[in-house]
């Protein structure tokens, strides 16, 4: 059994301890700006995933795949704006490559996603031929 499992100490400090350095360097607020854009993309894929539903079930799209497009838009470009705004963006004059890096590479899930959701929508491509059984998918057992 992991050592996090067995001991609730262990497991408290490997959530408090990175806070702490956070608060302690002042590192939070840099930090803080991608946790904040980082939730929109999740958010995205979600409404990807409603939408995905109600193509299923015959029901309107527009209601979920309309908040969709706009969340990730809308966190892409925020992103961005993070990562090469003049003078204070990641990749500025006191350069954070490790977070700008991350500012230009989030969006790319949730862009492959909804990406690959347009081309199953508009018959351009297949959907999965089949749907995992109870069970789960055969390689996840």
């Amino acid at each position: 059994m992991p050592l996090l499992a067995k001991s609730r100490t262990a497991a408290t400090l490997v959530v408090l301890v990175p806070g702490y350095l956070l608060a302690v360097t002042n590192s939070w607020a840099s930090v803080w700006k991608l946790f904040g854009a980082s939730n929109q993309p999740i958010a995205a894929i979600t409404l990807t995933t409603a939408t995905a539903y109600r193509a299923h079930a015959k029901l309107p799209k527009r209601y979920t795949l309309v908040p969709a497009v706009f969340m990730l838009a809308t966190s892409s470009a925020a992103l961005a704006w993070e990562a090469f705004a003049p003078g204070t963006g990641y990749f500025a004059a006191a350069p954070a490559y490790d977070l700008g890096i991350l500012c230009v590479v989030l969006p790319v899930l949730p862009g492959l996603v909804m990406h690959r959701f347009a081309r199953v929508l508009l018959g351009l491509d297949q959907g999965p031929s089949v749907a995992p059984g109870p069970g789960g998918h055969p390689s996840f057992r």
